[in-house]
């Protein structure tokens, strides 16, 4: 594929002549769109050609494809609708909050895009206040393990694992992202 004095070819990129620091911009605007969509579009590529044929779409799949990659992409596509996810943010962005309810990870997308979070810090928010395996639409009780907390309390509807009821859990320590928990609850 040529892009002005450039020349993109698989696994590297030539140039014609002496290019001018001008004759960079074009090229390079043109490779970081493609960065930046490449894995949603591999993902719902996948989604809609599975939705139509099936398992069978797969015999189709570039043989040097890594399988693991394919399938990330297909899942992450698949769990955040389009209408969910944020131009501002990237791919990884997206892939550290895949498994949470609708409304959480697009409170913390929302987040990471107000705090300028990296990929890496919003994955590490997610990990040490989110549990992927409990972000389920219907309430749990939990016992509580503050000190002398006897009570089974009822999580807010938000797969977070804090080890403490939200009775006993300072403002300070609640996520923002996270409802604090009423008396109906």
């Amino acid at each position: 594929m040529k892009i002005g004095k450039f020349t993109l070819v698989d696994g590297q990129v030539a140039s014609s002549g002496l290019p001018e620091p001008a004759d960079w911009q074009a090229p390079m605007e043109y490779v970081m769109y493609l960065h930046k969509n490449i894995n949603w579009w591999i993902g719902d590529l996948i989604n809609m050609a599975e939705s139509r044929f099936g398992d069978d779409v797969y015999q189709y799949m570039p043989v040097d494809s890594s399988t693991d990659h394919l399938d990330r992409c297909a899942k992450v596509a698949q769990s955040i609708p389009r209408t969910a996810r944020n131009p501002k943010l990237s791919w990884s962005h997206h892939l550290a909050v895949v498994g949470l309810e609708h409304r959480i990870m697009t409170a913390l997308l929302d987040k990471a895009e107000a705090e300028g979070w990296t990929s890496k810090e919003l994955t590490d928010h997610v990990a040490k206040n989110w549990k992927k395996a409990t972000a389920k639409k219907s309430k749990r009780s939990k016992g509580c393990t503050s000190a002398g907390c006897q009570e089974s309390h009822s999580e807010p509807e938000t797969g977070l694992e804090t080890g403490t009821c939200r009775q006993h859990t300072s403002e300070a320590d609640q996520d923002p992202c996270c409802e604090p928990m009423t008396e109906e609850q």
